[in-house]
């Protein structure tokens, strides 16, 4: 269990990078306005790579961005609790997180982005979108095999392309919202 201290406002790139034994719950403060954008595609994401089981992010009214690559290859984390004053989760943020099968969103109004590949091959068996979500990147839960349910917001105006891709188990009705005004076409590496 770690419990960062109240008054953390930033967590720099690859701040806990590789830490193998760091394991538990991690209770991010309600101070904390920015986990560090990593470069999506050569920098390390602040906790990738650790043995986190949980994260817990404490609510306020400082607006947060979770950057790219912050949880990526986290094989072992399992539950994710995402505050209402969440702005952004960068791409790659949850990808590989093999085990994660709790995604819980409390309601907020901070107009969410979830960008490229943000849960791509994850665990999670439905997925809610709060009421405040606008985008969902392209791949964003690509390669979701358990992925049986999805419902989308009123407010959601774009969902990229390929988001949903080879999500084997996705079945039943899906709603599009009316504020949808954006569905990416077929496959793209951007």
């Amino acid at each position: 269990h770690l419990e960062l201290n109240e008054g953390l406002e930033t967590i720099g790139t690859g701040a806990f990078l590789s830490c193998t034994n760091l394991g538990g719950k991690l209770v991010i403060p309600s101070t904390v306005k920015e986990i560090q954008q990593a470069n999506e595609w050569n920098d390390y994401g602040a906790f990738e790579y650790t043995a986190l089981t949980e994260v817990e992010f404490k609510n306020s009214n400082a607006e947060l961005q979770i950057g790219n690559c912050t949880f990526k290859e986290c094989k072992q984390l399992e539950t994710v609790t995402l505050p209402a004053r969440l702005k952004r989760i960068g791409c790659r943020a949850f990808q590989n997180c093999t085990n994660l099968k709790n995604v819980v969103f409390e309601s907020g109004n901070n107009n969410l982005q979830i960008d490229k590949y943000a849960f791509y091959a994850t665990a999670v068996p439905q997925m809610i979108f709060p009421l405040n979500t606008t985008s969902i990147g392209s791949y964003a839960f690509g390669e979701c095999a358990s992925l049986e349910k999805v419902t989308f917001n009123e407010g959601l105006e774009t969902i990229g392309s390929a988001a949903f891709v080879n999500c084997k188990n996705l079945v039943g009705d899906i709603v599009i919202p009316s504020t949808v005004t954006e569905i990416g076409g077929g496959y793209t590496y951007d």
